[in-house]
């Protein structure tokens, strides 16, 4: 082998990068190892279809939204005829700590803004609400002043009354109060209401910290000198200077909260949140396009729908000419803080001058109008069925921002030729599951290829081609769970314990034997045994993989595999020698001799472990995916690594290799079966041979 320096160097840096990845991602472990969460889900079964075989295809096509590759310890089976129940693994307790001051701290900054009518009153009539509430909410001050010209002016009147005053006094006096208790109710009902809504500040927290291009008042992307893209501050710096605008003495709790955020975020991986997966589970996949209405489009009475969406809620629209859809992420429409105002202020307004949109609230949401007739959308409602093929990352080239691109089918692509062609220029809607994600203008037809543009985060991204990967389900499924349990670990934290220490004890005795049998080959046999664990470990953080206990078998056994892969070449080795070769000639020789046994043994055990991986549960699949990647790395470095190892250490000089069988020949004497055993062995089985030849006869 040549340059075996440069190739131990390779692998030391290999190796490295498993360690950083272990001490920097924490070992992920499984249900049956550190505990997790039940979800039990209601699953509504068409009455013609048998329950345990749609149960059977929603499974299927959960388990590909939430875990495509299967690294994931989440378990889905079916809970009698309509429901399924899903446990996935707690986090961490170091993820789970940063997780709750997070939310600790998010709840503290919701408190402060919070004020009660009681505790407000109480501090007026004390002369303390501005020194109580002032800091977290200024309104606070200018009420309290307010309140003390009130009692000033009360107290004038009631002097005034007292002596008899003339009417024309009193009147005078009058009027200053009810113009100070006017004033008084209108502070403190705009102090009552300044409060932060906890649902808003965790779509805040939530939002991409991705830079967005610049537009100028055209909406075309502003570019430098260079021709290179402007780019300005992201939604989430956006919404954070909103909050911070609203609630100026507070903006040292805000940093608060956003650094608690974003350690956690950086600490978490995978689903370590039930609300992430609940998130995935929630979306039944459906796409539809719709065009939307316009405040100029005729024949629809915009002002009726617009007002019994207020009264009536979104079912109120026109069924086959128009409905309300709620927007998705209020984020992906505004991009400063002061068109989030005018959008919160007056969103038909804001909509209809700046997306040539029809929008109406009801419920503090905000809903778009959207055609229903056939002629005016794209759904899976009758005529022939059409699917999504593929959904994947692309960048917008218009907007410079990242995107979802899909592609359609054949029957998907003529529909959407038939649906854009004649609504050139008008706003389409992007519809999944019911939620409008974005509206953009139709500047051309669009047959089988599209993309969906807005200011999405990459978890937006993320779950935008999970869901629509997946497709859609067979069957409605409870958008949030009927039933939320936390379970322990099925084996206890003593046998936990336990078990990792057999496991250590198993590698720590086969580490010794291998050092006191082959001496400097052991050496060289435990250095192996310790990379290939540490590529085991660090190959399972870098694709978030969880270990489960039958996982954790699975890295024993391939430790125990490696072993004897090096027996298999040791032993050569040691014939080699034995038969008077020089060191450099047997190791070639017995690599070269024990290759093709050593991958025989391997790839049948990973074509085992690639079918248990397909077929098996989850329980299996972990201990198929840790066996698989076992396999992987024993055959790196039971034939590359040990192989560099004794070749750079040949290059310095080294000429012998003692082992213990050729240092005590007793030991070999005992070990293999003497010239006349072997004789013995062989003439017994002449004997045999005719008798079994007239049995088979």
């Amino acid at each position: 082998m040549k340059n075996p320096w440069i190739k131990l160097l390779l692998v030391a840096i290999l190796t490295a990068l498993c360690v950083w990845e272990i001490v920097v991602k924490e070992i992920r472990l499984g249900k049956d190892l550190k505990g997790g969460v039940s979800l039990i889900y209601a699953v509504s079964i068409p009455g013609s279809q048998p329950g345990d075989e749609v149960l059977g295809q929603v499974i299927e096509v959960l388990k590909q939204r939430v875990n495509p590759q299967g690294v994931l310890d989440i378990g889905m089976q079916p809970q009698g005829n309509d429901r399924i129940e899903v446990v996935m693994p707690l986090p961490s307790d170091e993820v789970r700590a940063l997780q709750v001051a997070a939310k600790e701290k998010a709840a503290d900054f919701i408190a402060k803004t919070q004020i009660s009518g009681i505790d407000l009153d109480a501090a007026l009539l004390s002369g303390t609400a501005a020194s109580r509430f002032g800091k977290q909410n200024p309104t606070v001050v200018d009420l309290e002043s307010a309140w003390q010209q009130l009692q000033l002016a009360k107290s004038d009147l009631d002097a005034l009354v007292k002596r008899g005053a003339l009417a024309e006094e009193v009147g005078a006096v009058e009027d200053r109060v009810v113009t100070a208790e006017l004033r008084v109710e209108s502070l403190r009902a705009a102090a009552l209401s300044r409060t932060l809504d906890a649902s808003r500040l965790n779509k805040v927290l939530g939002l991409t910290t991705e830079k967005q291009p610049l537009r100028g008042p055209d909406g075309k992307v502003l570019k430098d000198e260079k021709g290179d893209v402007q780019f300005g501050p992201s939604p989430r710096e956006n919404e954070l200077a909103a909050i911070r605008a609203e609630f100026p003495m507070l903006g040292a709790d805000l940093d608060a909260v956003v650094a608690a955020q974003d350690a956690y975020l950086a600490r978490r991986s995978g689903l370590d949140d039930p609300e992430d997966l609940m998130r995935l589970l929630r979306g039944a996949g459906v796409l539809e396009f719709r065009i939307a209405i316009t405040p100029n489009t005729m024949g629809v009475n915009i002002d009726e729908l617009r007002s019994e969406l207020a009264t009536k809620g979104p079912r109120a629209g026109e069924p086959g000419v128009a409905r309300w859809y709620p927007l998705n992420d209020l984020a992906q429409w505004y991009e400063k803080p002061a068109e989030l105002e005018m959008l919160r202020a007056d969103p038909a307004a804001y909509f209809g001058a700046n997306y040539n949109l029809v929008a109406g609230q009801f419920g503090g949401e905000i809903y778009l109008l959207l055609h229903d007739s056939d002629a005016k959308s794209m759904t899976h409602d009758g005529g022939t069925p059409w699917s999504l093929t593929r959904a994947g990352r692309t960048v917008d080239q218009r907007l410079g921002s990242s995107a979802v691109s899909f592609e359609l089918d054949q029957v998907g692509g003529e529909r959407m030729g038939a649906l854009t062609t004649p609504n050139i220029g008008m706003p389409m809607a992007i519809v999944l599951d019911d939620q409008v994600y974005t509206a953009p203008r139709l500047n051309d037809r669009i047959s089988t290829n599209g993309i969906i543009t807005g200011k999405f985060s990459d978890a937006d991204i993320n779950y935008l081609i999970r869901v629509l990967t997946a497709g859609s389900l067979q069957a409605q499924v409870s958008p949030d769970p009927i039933s939320v349990n936390i379970l322990g670990p099925s084996i206890g934290a003593d046998n936990f314990a336990k078990g990792r220490e057999a496991v250590l004890i198993s590698v720590l005795i086969t580490c010794v034997v291998m050092l006191l049998y082959y001496f400097l080959a052991g050496v060289v046999a435990d250095i192996a045994l310790a990379v290939n664990t540490l590529l085991i470990f660090g190959i399972m953080s870098m694709i978030d993989g969880t270990f489960t206990l039958p996982g954790l078998a699975g890295v024993a056994l391939s430790v125990a595999m490696a072993v004897d892969a090096n027996v298999l070449i040791y032993e050569r080795i040691r014939e080699e020698l034995e038969q008077g070769n020089p060191l450099k000639v047997a190791i070639a020789t017995a690599y070269k001799r024990a290759f093709s046994a050593i991958i025989d043994g391997n790839v049948t055990n990973l074509i085992v472990c690639i079918v248990l991986y397909k077929v098996g549960a989850t329980e299996v699949k972990g201990f198929a995916l840790t066996m698989s990647i076992g396999v992987i790395t024993t055959l790196f470095t039971g034939i590359w690594v040990t192989r560099a190892m004794f070749d750079a250490m040949t290059g310095m000089g080294l000429k012998k290799l003692p082992m213990l069988p050729t240092v005590v020949p007793a030991i070999s004497r005992v070990l293999l079966p003497s010239a006349s055993t072997a004789a013995s062995i062989g003439m017994v089985a002449t004997q045999m041979k005719p008798k079994y030849s007239r049995s088979l006869r």
